[in-house]
């Protein structure tokens, strides 16, 4: 069967799904034919518009294709991440194709924003030419100006009852309506929530300074700068907070907002008191991503809380569910701990971990997920501000304070030597391996099919240049296994093993004396071959 047959046959197994109102199954077989086929992408935009178009209106199947188009991005962004130019070629021809199908008069509006939208829940940059449409189609309509003050009111009222949760629910609410509309209409509605009768929707309005847009973040500043009457106290202190997750550039904006709500006599609502959290990490996997589940309490109940943090990139999602029995959490940890090497620690590595990535996200311009702020609330974390790491100043002080036994030349050269073995009984180590365009580029160019020589390659053209990112990859794994129960500096405590190999990147150790980063090349033109 062709990959296009295929593919229409996924959509009919989902659109059946849909007709009888049940969640559609997006099991391993179907990502993995995705992995293997990611063209299809195209295909499933284009089965999309003919299904608008056919008489049969079959409602059910336009919402498969949007459906697989959803999924499809998200795996084709793991590929962008890793900077492979097909991957990003397909996001941009997928991009121009949607704009042509829009000015072609193909493709609904509505649909452009629900496109938009998929884009931006897969974490890709979305082409702002894509916005443009967006907003052409609604000056084309002519009506967006015409909305007189009782209908915006009707629209929160609606908005206020439809959402039973908090302020973090409306926000996602709000994105998932509104993030393909202009950004002026975007700011509009920001400002009428912040003066509308409707706590909820009050209390929500400041959150929108943490939009991923920086216009959109600049435009809705200048709203609560001028309106800081409205502020309410829980507004106030999240602004607070706020203003120290932004880029440096931004922060001024919000100092103006904070000082004027505070001459206007706004009062700062207390920070919720610290709630005693089970905080469970995984391991760093080969991409540098750290996953943290919380369990924390919620009146009888429990909640469980996500934060997901990647080495050079700062946070990239967080979120928390309702209030769920015991049980039905301890599932889910289950569940995640036999995908992923999963164990508890200390709420203070928690803490450790988000202010550094909160720095990591400022000083490249990012801001972090909006749900970060509500985990941050439930727990109490008011500590949780940018941060960052010193990788050698604290790779030093563990290793001083070992005892001199174990960072002796000999045990240093001993733990080295052995690190193709104990590595292996860390069972982390399966993901640690090279995999962008760079590393492509590289076997591409080779002659031999050797994997001894193309593995040295690797080791002296990608790895080398790439040794403080392995450094600190290293640290933060000394740190996680630090975590464990029994975290004493022993000989054979895969903490001070991973410390010496830290050390030894430090003190400039050639690699190809290091026998765990050949087994990384080894894996690496390994992985690229398959």
């Amino acid at each position: 069967m062709n990959s296009a047959k295929k593919l229409h046959r996924y959509a009919k197994q989902l659109a059946k799904q849909l007709a009888k109102q049940q969640v559609p199954p997006i099991d391993e077989a179907l990502l993995d034919y995705l992995d293997n086929n990611p063209e299809t992408l195209l295909e499933s935009l284009q089965a999309l518009v003919e299904q608008l178009h056919d008489e049969a209106d079959n409602e059910h199947l336009v919402n498969a294709y949007l459906l697989l188009i959803h999924v499809h991005l998200e795996q084709i962004r793991y590929q962008v991440d890793r900077n492979y130019d097909w991957a990003k070629e397909l996001i941009a021809d997928f991009q121009h194709q949607v704009l042509n199908l829009a000015r072609t008069g193909q493709l609904p509006d509505t649909l452009l924003g629900q496109l938009a939208l998929a884009l931006k829940e897969a974490k890709l940059a979305v082409d702002p030419q894509l916005f443009s449409a967006i907003e052409n189609a609604m000056d084309n309509r002519s009506t967006h100006n015409e909305i007189a003050p009782t209908d915006i009111d009707e629209v929160l009222a609606g908005l206020a009852q439809e959402i039973k949760g908090d302020e973090f629910d409306v926000i996602q609410a709000l994105t998932e309506f509104t993030y393909a509309l202009p950004i002026q209409a975007r700011v509009a509605l920001a400002a009428e929530m912040l003066v509308c009768r409707f706590p909820t929707l009050q209390n929500a309005a400041p959150l929108l300074v943490l939009d991923e847009r920086k216009e959109m973040r600049r435009s809705v500043a200048q709203v609560l700068l001028g309106t800081v009457h409205a502020l309410t106290p829980a507004g106030l202190r999240r602004l607070i907070i706020i203003r120290s997750w932004l880029p440096e550039p931004e922060r001024p904006l919000v100092d103006k907002i904070i000082k004027a709500a505070r001459q206007k006599g706004v009062e700062c609502a207390q920070w919720p008191p610290t709630t005693p959290a089970e905080v469970h990490a995984t391991a760093l996997d080969g991409s540098g991503a750290q996953g943290f589940m919380i369990l924390s309490k919620a009146g009888r109940k429990h909640r469980l809380s996500s934060v997901l943090l990647r080495l050079s990139k700062g946070i990239m999602d967080a979120w928390s569910s309702g209030p769920e029995g015991k049980r039905t959490i301890n599932k889910q940890l289950s569940a995640a701990s036999t995908q992923t090497p999963l164990q508890t620690v200390a709420d203070e590595y928690l803490t450790r971990a988000v202010r550094h990535h909160l720095a990591v996200a400022c000083e490249t311009q990012q801001v972090p997920p909006v749900g970060l702020l509500g985990v941050a609330e439930i727990l109490g974390a008011a500590d949780w501000q940018p941060d960052r790491i010193n990788v050698a100043a604290t790779t030093e002080r563990l290793f001083m304070e070992l005892p001199e036994t174990l960072r002796s030349p000999s045990a240093l050269k001993k733990c080295l030597q052995e690190s193709e073995f104990w590595s292996i009984e860390a069972g982390i180590t399966e993901s640690w391996f090279e995999d962008d365009q760079a590393v492509a580029d590289l076997l591409a160019k080779s002659r031999t099919r050797r994997l001894d020589t193309l593995a040295k390659r690797v080791l002296t053209e990608v790895i080398e240049p790439r040794r403080a990112i392995w450094t600190e990859k290293l640290l933060w794994t000394v740190l996680w296994f630090k975590e464990e129960s029994d975290s004493s500096p022993d000989e054979d405590a895969l903490w001070v093993n991973f410390l010496r190999i830290t050390w030894a990147l430090l003190q400039g150790q050639p690699l190809n004396e290091i026998p765990l980063f050949t087994d990384i090349a080894n894996r690496t033109v390994l992985a690229l071959r398959n």
